[in-house]
């Protein structure tokens, strides 16, 4: 429901400067161990965890289940195995 307010909702997401929080693995990835590989695999976190906080405004799990759900479709529950037999 969009327009809603509620108190668990009012809280800022934390920063690391101007980056979001969870940018800070990759920071000190690329502080602690210095070489090239990791300087990569560092700026391509960093910039994939700004797209995903910044621009699709969403978290990591969010993130990764929607990519999921776009890969593999809608799951079937495993509720009740009967269920997809009965039409």
């Amino acid at each position: 429901m969009q327009g809603r307010a509620h108190w668990s909702n009012g809280a800022k997401s934390p920063k690391f400067f101007f980056l979001p929080a969870a940018t800070v693995l990759f920071v000190l990835l690329i502080l602690f161990f210095p070489g090239l590989k990791t300087f990569l695999v560092g700026m391509s976190g960093i910039i994939l965890t700004i797209y995903i906080y910044s621009i699709k405004k969403t978290t990591y799990g969010a993130f990764f289940r929607s990519v999921k759900m776009w890969i593999t479709g809608v799951t079937v529950t495993t509720g009740s195995v009967l269920k997809i037999f009965r039409k």
